[in-house]
């Protein structure tokens, strides 16, 4: 059924068509026959006939209960058992082809068709009011019983409990971040992504944010860890490579001079070309990081 503020615009609609107070419904029923009433519309021209069917279909098709398949009877027929004014009333005798007395007839007239479906429209109107207003104090906790408020607490508590939470993975918070602010994901802070998961708690009941799990890290000694700005990962030594090539290798692939492995190591370059060169003797431990080089450290056994 459709809410109070349709019937009220509609009552409006049928009061404002032109010549509305001049069309009239006349309408013929066979007694004891069962079958609906027949109608046909006097007074007025054929574009006011247009229009009024054109609203009591859509008023009817709004309606409780309609009572026929054809929406504009269902219309008429809910004026006639509404109105206030029945109109002018009388029946006939039908006589059949034979001359023998047929059903009788009862006829009737329904005037002023556009101002009796205004006034069924405000009935409409005021039945959707009280039932709106019936309705909205049902929902008003104010207007609850104290079980049911208990009940109602109960229900909602139990809700929140057993839905769900709202999983989000914390790499897409801190990426979204990011480009909300203009900088880099690893500038953004964790203080910063609690922040921001914290402003959608009043949308969602219950928020679990997906840590980022770290990159593992072998727990190895034997690499050689390498810090440069370079991005050229390290790859796996192979079995048989002595660790005087592994040495230079490394040294090659992060861009080392000796000079330089020497002021990184605290040691002068004589020193550590001897060391290369007495590899053979000297049990040299490397440190490396799996992906990227950070710092070279060499160990005397």
């Amino acid at each position: 059924m459709a809410n109070s503020d349709f019937w009220h615009d509609l009552a409006a609609e049928f009061r404002a068509l032109p010549g509305g107070n001049v069309l009239r419904g006349d309408w013929d029923y066979t007694a004891n026959s069962g079958r609906p009433y027949q109608w046909r519309f006097a007074g007025g021209d054929k574009a006011i006939h247009t229009r009024f069917e054109a609203l009591a279909r859509r008023a009817a098709s709004e309606m409780p209960n309609p009572e026929y398949s054809d929406l504009l009877l269902s219309w008429l027929e809910a004026l006639r058992k509404n109105s206030h004014q029945p109109g002018i009333m009388g029946d006939y005798l039908e006589q059949n082809a034979d001359g023998s007395d047929g059903p009788i007839h009862v006829v009737g007239s329904l005037h002023s068709l556009c101002e009796e479906s205004a006034i069924y429209c405000d009935q409409l109107e005021s039945d959707a009011r009280q039932k709106e207003f019936e309705e909205k104090q049902r929902n008003d906790p104010w207007n609850w019983s104290p079980l049911r408020r208990e009940v109602e607490a109960f229900i909602s508590v139990k809700k929140l409990r057993d839905a769900p939470p709202m999983r989000i993975p914390e790499w897409f918070i801190r990426k979204a971040i990011a480009r909300i602010h203009g900088i880099d994901p690893e500038e953004v802070t964790p203080k910063q992504i609690h922040f921001e998961v914290a402003g959608l708690v009043p949308f969602y009941h219950s928020i679990e944010l997906i840590p980022d799990v770290p990159p593992s890290v072998p727990d190895t000694d034997d690499q050689l860890t390498v810090a440069d700005d370079g991005p050229n990962p390290i790859p796996p030594s192979s079995p048989e490579e002595t660790i005087a090539v592994q040495l230079q290798r490394l040294r090659e692939e992060c861009r080392w001079s000796v000079e330089k492995l020497a002021a990184t190591v605290d040691l002068d370059t004589r020193t550590v070309m001897a060391c290369v060169l007495l590899v053979t003797s000297l049990c040299i431990r490397i440190i490396r990081k799996p992906r990227y080089c950070r710092f070279w450290r060499i160990a005397w056994l």
